[in-house]
């Protein structure tokens, strides 16, 4: 018994290995809007309840603008959406979507309502980041919005100085995107994140590529 245990200390010491402990699940938003107001977008995640726990379908983010049309505006205190309304869905049993899918996802839109990143929160492990873009309007969903194309997922050593990756995370760990921020220039096309290191990125939404500043 003596050796078996000597030999898995052993194991853990030499060879490489990442380790996540789940613990207490991020606060998951249902709805963002952008910087200026002029976009939203929605979460509606389909969960399969059996008594007091729930077992996760799928994700589903809906974009959409404002409705905008002066020459017959209603006249009350409100806003109205549902312009230009696309939509991605993410089925968490496709072997494709792991592990991205298998947590919460935080939404950004940009003001235009052309791109949706979505941000995985718990273990940093795979690709922390996805690029969405609203796609032909040829491409609909079955309820008839717009299909949202994948444009690129990140990992996190593009986005992280170097050699600040860690190889375990816990329930006390923070989100990746903790302490940084993450702002869109007036084009719409760029997400610039800063770390909390203070290094900046800029990501180009059209085509994924990252540029670290």
């Amino acid at each position: 018994m003596r050796l078996n245990i000597f030999l898995l200390v052993v194991m853990v010491i030499v060879v490489p290995a990442r380790f996540a402990f789940a613990g207490s699940p991020f606060l998951c938003p249902i709805a963002v809007n952008s910087v200026h107001g002029n976009a939203l977008a929605l979460v509606n995640d389909t969960i399969q309840w059996n008594g007091q726990t729930g077992k996760l379908i799928r994700h589903q983010f809906t974009v959409m603008s404002k409705n905008v049309n002066d020459y017959q505006k209603i006249s009350a205190p409100v806003t109205y959406w549902g312009a230009w309304r696309w939509e991605v869905v993410l089925d968490v049993n496709k072997e494709s979507e792991h592990p991205f899918s298998m947590s919460c996802l935080v939404p950004l839109v940009t003001d235009d309502a052309r791109f949706l990143i979505l941000l995985r929160t718990g273990d940093a492990f795979g690709a922390v980041l996805r690029i969405y873009r609203k796609g032909d309007s040829s491409i609909r969903m079955e309820d008839g919005s717009i299909k949202g194309v994948l444009v690129r997922e990140i990992k996190l050593d593009e986005l992280w100085p170097e050699g600040k990756i860690e190889s375990f995370w816990s329930d006390h760990t923070p989100e990746w995107f903790a302490g940084g921020s993450f702002d869109f220039p007036e084009d719409n096309l760029h997400l610039v994140h800063k770390t909390r290191w203070g290094t900046t990125v800029r990501i180009d939404l059209q085509d994924g590529r990252v540029l670290k500043e």
